[in-house]
């Protein structure tokens, strides 16, 4: 990847973070956010290996990023968020990761946390925030229901918070650091 790329596509996640951050409808500002997420992630995925196809695996992908993040720092940071979320979330059907062994994301979520499992509590955050946006692109939302706004409205906060930081730890190692030699000019 040249570094013109790079900074382009670190430029892009900054206007959509920015549009997330103005828009006040529920909806468009977790698509704002996600779309920044999902810039990122595939960012990151063609930093670490060039020649991937992104065609395929986008939850994966989605997933990935957590090998940029600090899961103690950031927990620490969204622990108050966090625990208000986990309050209202249960009342939406359980989400599953992986159609075959079929890990409920909720249920495991919420017991990292309770156990203070940082690295799993971020690992199921993710999935689950990815699952929410799943869910509102194929249309399971229902645009008039107030804890559905709500729902968004917390999600929009907490991968924000996550994007903000993994973008930081990205450009710390990326761009300023030591593996900053990696990209073609």
């Amino acid at each position: 990847m040249r570094k013109m790329e790079r900074d382009m596509l670190l430029r892009k996640i900054e206007e959509w973070r920015i549009k997330a951050q103005i828009e006040t409808d529920p909806f468009n500002k977790y698509l704002s956010i996600f779309i920044a997420y999902n810039i990122f992630y595939n960012l990151y995925k063609k930093t670490e290996h060039p020649g991937a196809d992104l065609t395929c695996g986008d939850s994966t992908r989605a997933v990935e990023t957590r090998s940029l993040i600090d899961s103690e720092k950031l927990l620490e940071q969204l622990k108050s968020e966090l625990i208000e979320y986990l309050g209202f979330i249960p009342i939406y059907r359980e989400e599953f990761w992986n159609r075959h062994r079929r890990v409920p994301i909720f249920e495991t979520l919420d017991s990292a946390f309770n156990v203070g499992n940082a690295e799993k509590t971020i690992e199921m955050l993710l999935k689950w925030l990815y699952k929410v946006r799943c869910n509102l692109i194929h249309g399971e939302k229902n645009y008039d229901d107030e804890s559905q706004k709500k729902l968004l409205a917390q999600s929009s906060s907490l991968l924000e918070k996550i994007l903000t930081h993994a973008v930081n730890s990205y450009c710390q190692q990326y761009v300023s650091g030591d593996k900053r030699n990696i990209f073609s000019p």
